[in-house]
């Protein structure tokens, strides 16, 4: 009587198993939000999945990256002032073209939770070298100088292999360079041990026999010592500050080198 009476409590085998079906429930729910908050029929992440197997899509992006290598390559310590504001703004527009590109991807399949989103998917190792370069290209926004500028230029030379992923033949020659690199590391390491004995016998038997002293008229390692004078070119005397003439002699340490 008591067994079936309201206040009875269920076995804990059976608290445990429903506490498991919960946690596997919001573990599914959550695989089916896109950023924690986008559900998978919501009209946002719709259309994110629409645009993206757009066949223009990935058209688009591959125009702003060869169009901004090209940028990158006019760039130059030299350039003239206002070429150098056009590429900074029109880098500034490139940078927000791919982020636009990563956030689309990210709502329409997901960010990190599900089979296909953008870090887990199957162009996850793609996906992420794409955010990296992302990452690193925003470290430099607003800075023209110092480490994050350094980064920022590295973020945007690294920015042309953002094309590879769509060449599916560059992509084929990539996978198979890094599927072959267990086996030819072997091939490298044997490599790198021959390398290493010629070096070392080579500096044994050549270390020193093509060095030679700066003045000419000595030959012996051990006469090139004090000083020696000589005729001043033109160059050398402009940093002296004298006068250049066949008179003028320049007087410089001997040197064995």
């Amino acid at each position: 009587e008591s067994a079936l009476s309201p206040s009875s409590r269920p076995p804990a085998c059976v608290e445990s198993a429903c506490a498991k079906t919960a946690t596997a429930v919001s573990a599914l729910d959550r695989r089916d939000l896109a950023c924690c908050c986008i559900p998978r029929d919501g009209w946002l992440r719709r259309h994110a999945r629409h645009l993206v197997s757009s066949p223009w899509f990935e058209g688009v992006v591959l125009v702003a990256i060869v169009v901004s290598s090209l940028a990158l390559a006019v760039d130059s310590p030299d350039v003239d002032p206002a070429v150098a504001s056009a590429l900074a703004v029109a880098d500034n527009v490139f940078l927000a073209i791919f982020w636009a590109e990563m956030l689309t991807k990210a709502v329409a399949g997901g960010f990190l939770f599900g089979s296909n989103s953008y870090l887990r998917g199957r162009d996850a190792a793609w996906n992420i070298i794409d955010l990296v370069v992302l990452v690193m290209t925003s470290a430099s926004l607003g800075s023209t100088s110092g480490g994050a500028a350094r980064v920022g230029r590295l973020g945007r030379v690294m920015r042309p292999l953002r094309a590879i992923r769509r060449n599916p033949q560059m992509r084929i020659v990539i996978n198979a360079l890094l599927r072959a690199l267990p086996s030819v590391s072997w091939t490298l390491l044997l490599l790198a041990a021959v390398f290493v004995v010629w070096a070392i016998l080579g500096v044994s038997l050549f270390a020193g026999t093509t060095h030679a002293c700066n003045d000419a008229s000595v030959d012996a390692k051990d006469d090139c010592v004090g000083w020696f004078g000589g005729p001043a070119n033109a160059t050398a005397a402009a940093l002296l500050g004298v006068r250049s003439s066949a008179s003028t002699l320049l007087f410089r340490p001997r040197v064995w080198a």
